[in-house]
């Protein structure tokens, strides 16, 4: 079955011009961008099929927690959380890293240990530690040959005895992804969840495919008495996706509902108060609308209490009582609405004793008291209107503190409330400060444990943009009964999840550090760092267990470097620059670095590329900068993806009709749009470093500014920019470099063919860097992949016209000496209707295929320069993407999970080793002792070959 694409047609008005190639005629201006150069007369032509971009046809844009860490709930419930704290240890649960253990009297990482998945849940008991992990891969390989990925949850068990070297004693297991879960004695209970979709035949068309999705979820429990065989007990099922639970010493209660019924939400009751596990699935309770979240639901003295919302047009807030007397009938007690919340949302809910408050939203915040003494008559007891919303209430006595969303002056700032609500007929605001510029948000405002209430002290989460760029911070705010008080504040590394105190100070725990918190509040700062999940952006080796890595930063965008010895960090990270990191390239004793800004103050957003020369010598201690260079150029957006483009191709295989849509004529589409390119940004060839980009402003013929693509050209020994020569086209495809020269493929656009299909036509040439000059043209078949430097011949990918818009993806060896001979077509070579992402090294192209299961396939060029089908072999059940190729060698990411080895050898395609890893390879850097691999959060990968 053929890909088809719809055609995006630039219809261009294109006199029938004779010259060389025969459509074009001489340009008046021999400099003229909008006219291909001459080229051999000797060589065929080719056509690609769509239209050649033009500034003159195209618009363009100018590129110018609460306070107790443990976390235990009365009746022996233990909710998950990411922290646990045992006097002076704390562990840790990084979403990116696993478990570490810190020990906070000394402030070192004691240990740690990685964990696959989506780490969520942390349990701490006895010594022992439980690690509940979503979205976790197994891959397996079979007797098939393929590598089959399975993803679920898993329960991990640890021994931490001996904090400095925990031991896996077992893991478990389970279908679906975690929902919650909770803790109670020695039973683990987790709520797991799942979609899955059919298709069945029905509507007023018989064969019409009608899609209907059903969802389920489920409950098991695991005991955890015997950490090294940990086994599901019981597994309780029932209708509708689960995803909020709460619980007691003897019941979850499940709320879910059924997919495409928004009108209500089914509560089941599900006993637990068997020690050993076993679980009895009871009755359930109906409520109008939906739970946003776990606080609207709280069983208390065989009453459970919910806040439910109904959905528009007459959404009204519901306050239920249902009494649990007979746990299989549970029977509604009383119910009401809040009249003066018609249209609004509630957000935050919180039930103490017998009372509730509740906070609704619109256009104002009402804070309601309910008293729901008598479960048979709950009833709005006081109201208060103030302005914006609260998303989370703690209460403390007759006192509410509430962190929220202060909406004054048109902007939407983080700020916590103090209420007063010992008359529940007259609650009343006592205080509300409010922090953070105009637009701030708190990680809390989703994850209510990040917010800390102590005696006295309220620790508050929150980020927010200024004109140094974004940032997260933690607020100290100093509370009484009668008031707030805004203290300090400090800026941390990531997104904050949790703050304690601890031994007179203060901590905080983000995504990607623990920071510890000194000094008077009202000026705290920063004392010391412990990395948690630093973002490994790429690396160069440079000697065997040597290396340079780069570091982002998510909070401010820092890129710095820092050397790495053994896997470890041997030196303090070197800052480079706030812009973003582009492209890295190794040199002797270092590595070149590359990254793009704007200049928003000055020019209004002109583009610029900033490179570095960073160096370590062997004998050095640290990197250093040995020089630093700005080019004014706006940087290009290689390698980008725009609407499919239709192209046509003419006058290849030899002997082909050199009229468009002739018969025997080859056809294709092209999958880029104009202002894209189809390669890199920065390549480098020998010592140069070639940035492709676009002037200020460049004149072009009749001295009217056109947007023409340009190549600054560097020498990376001295730094110095030997100039920045215009690449002398409008529509530049991609800029590589080979053999001490940059190769440039550009694209021209040409008549339709017969079936009315745009077409152009694409060259290829030489830019030295040495002297500037751009070599003389060649009419190739699409796009310059490589140059085989055995048999000498070029590699192009092409992609042609079948059926209709349907299409072919061509491959095309060339003979040509890279100046003014002749070209000649060596060969062609079809690749599969299965074909996806393609990907060359030196001497071999690999390519995903697509069909039941997901492949590779290969194609090799051979002595005379013919290409030769490599063959293929299958893979994985699951998805894969390639992320290096290297001589015969393609490696892969499957299922995000392991990286797979691909050897071409004479019979086809050989899958290798596959090794687990932590994240997803943003390059692969090769050196002697095998494969570096920068994996982002999850670090830096050390892999065979």
């Amino acid at each position: 079955m053929r890909k088809t694409a719809v055609a995006l047609v630039l219809v261009l008005v294109l006199a029938c011009l004779a010259g060389c190639p025969a459509w074009f005629k001489k340009p008046a201006n021999p400099d003229d961008p909008t006219v291909p150069p001459p080229v051999n007369p000797e060589s065929p032509s080719f056509f690609s099929a769509g239209s050649g971009w033009s500034a003159r046809y195209a618009e363009t844009d100018t590129l110018v927690g609460g306070g107790d860490v443990e976390n235990e709930t009365p009746r022996g419930v233990v909710e998950p959380d990411v922290i646990r704290r045992d006097g002076g240890l704390l562990y840790i649960l990084n979403q990116y890293r696993g478990l570490a253990v810190v020990d906070l009297d000394t402030f070192q990482v004691l240990s740690t240990v990685p964990v696959s998945g989506y780490p969520r849940d942390l349990y701490l008991e006895g010594g022992r530690v439980w690690i509940l992990t979503g979205y976790a891969v197994d891959v397996t390989r079979g007797d098939d040959g393929l590598l089959h990925c399975a993803m679920g949850s898993r329960i991990v068990a640890v021994d931490v005895a001996d904090p400095a070297a925990p031991q896996v004693l077992g893991s478990v297991s389970l279908p679906g992804d975690f929902i919650d879960s909770r803790l109670v004695g020695n039973a683990l209970y987790a709520v797991c969840a799942e979609f899955s979709y059919s298709w069945e035949d029905g509507g007023v068309v018989s064969t019409e495919a009608v899609k209907e999705q059903t969802s389920s979820s489920w409950v098991t429990s695991v005991d955890i008495s015997n950490p090294a065989d940990l086994r599901p007990v019981e597994t309780v099922r029932f209708e509708g996706y689960g995803n909020l639970i709460q619980a007691s010493a003897d019941a979850l209660f499940v709320a879910s509902q059924v997919w495409g019924d928004t009108q209500t939400t089914t509560i089941q009751y599900v006993d637990i108060s068997d020690p050993g596990g076993r679980m009895a699935v009871r009755g359930t309770c109906s409520v109008p609308g939906y739970l946003a979240d776990r606080f609207k639901m709280d069983p208390w003295n065989g009453v459970l209490r919910v806040v439910s919302n109904s959905w528009w047009p007459d959404r009204q807030t519901y306050v239920t009582t249902v009494d649990l007397a007979n746990p299989d009938a549970p029977a509604v007690l009383g119910q009401t609405t809040l009249s003066a919340a018609v249209g609004e949302t509630a957000y935050a809910t919180r039930f103490e004793g017998p009372r509730a408050y509740v906070v609704t939203y619109l256009t104002k915040d009402p804070l309601f008291v309910l008293d729901l003494s008598d479960p048979a008559a709950p009833a709005v007891t006081g109201t208060l209107e103030v302005p914006g919303w609260s998303t989370h209430i703690e209460p403390r006595g007759d006192r509410l503190v509430a962190l929220g969303v202060d909406d004054t002056d048109g902007h939407n700032r983080v700020c916590v409330s103090l209420f007063n609500v010992a008359d529940p007929a007259a609650p009343f605001l006592v205080q509300r400060e409010t922090f953070g510029d105009d637009w701030s948000w708190s990680s809390a405002y989703g994850d209510v444990k990040a917010f800390t209430v102590l005696d006295n002290l309220l620790i508050v989460p929150f980020s927010g943009w200024n004109d140094n760029g974004g940032y997260d911070r933690l607020q100290f705010v100093a509370w009484t009964p009668d008031s707030l008080g805004l203290l300090g504040h400090v800026d941390l590394r990531g997104g904050v999840l949790r703050s304690f105190d601890y031994g007179g100070g203060y901590y905080g725990v983000t995504s990607e550090e623990l920071a510890a918190i000194t000094g008077d509040l009202s000026s705290p700062a920063v004392s010391a760092r412990i990395p948690l999940a630093e973002y490994v952006a790429d690396y160069q080796p440079l000697s065997p267990g040597r290396g340079l890595e780069v570091l982002q930063s998510y909070s401010d965008g820092a890129v710095s470097v820092r050397l790495n010895v053994n896997g470890v960090a041997a030196s303090e990270a070197l800052e480079l620059t706030r812009n973003s990191l582009l492209e890295t390239f190794p040199v002797a004793d270092g590595m070149i670095v590359t990254a793009t800004g704007y200049d928003w103050e000055d020019t209004g957003g002109q583009g610029f590329y900033e490179v570095f020369r960073v160096a370590c010598p062997p004998d050095a201690a640290l990197p250093g900068v040995v020089w630093k260079q700005r080019v004014e150029l706006n940087p290009w957006w290689g390698g980008g993806r725009g609407y499919p483009m239709p192209l046509y191709d003419v006058g290849m295989p030899e002997g082909a009709a050199s009229e468009p849509g002739a018969a025997g004529a080859e056809k294709r589409v092209y999958g880029y749009w104009g202002g894209y390119g189809g390669g890199d940004a920065a390549v480098m060839t020998g010592k140069w470093l070639g940035l492709v980009g676009y002037p200020t402003q460049t004149m072009g013929p009749g001295d009217s500014p056109v947007s023409l693509p340009a190549l600054a050209v560097l020498d990376t020994e001295t730094g110095v920019v030997a100039g920045t020569p215009l690449l002398g086209a409008e529509d530049v495809r991609a800029v590589a470099g080979d053999a001490g020269a940059f190769w440039i493929t550009s694209c021209y656009a040409a008549p339709d063919d017969r079936g009315g299909r745009p077409q152009c036509a694409y060259y290829l040439r030489s830019l030295m860097p040495d002297t500037l000059t751009l070599g003389p043209a060649a009419n190739v078949p699409g796009t310059f992949l490589f140059h085989d430097a055995a048999s000498g011949a070029w590699v192009f990918e092409d992609t042609q016209y079948g059926e209709g818009w349907s299409w072919r993806r061509i491959l095309n060896t060339l003979a040509w000496d890279g100046g003014d001979g002749a070209v000649t077509h060596l060969s062609r070579l079809e690749l599969p209707d299965s074909a996806g992402e393609l990907a060359a090294g030196d001497s071999a192209a690999f390519f995903l295929t697509w069909d039941e299961t997901t492949g590779i396939g290969a194609a090799r060029v051979g002595a005379d320069g013919a290409l030769a089908d490599g063959g293929s072999v299958g893979l994985t059940d699951g998805s894969a993407q390639l992320t290096g190729v290297r001589g015969t060698r393609a490696y892969l990411s499957v299922c995000g999970a392991v990286l797979a080895r691909v050897d071409l050898g004479d019979a086809g395609p050989v899958l290798g080793e596959a090794t687990a890893l932590g994240g997803y390879p943003l390059a692969l850097r090769f050196s002697a002792e095998g494969v570096y691999a920068p994996l982002g959060y999850g670090g830096l990968a050390l892999l065979p070959q």
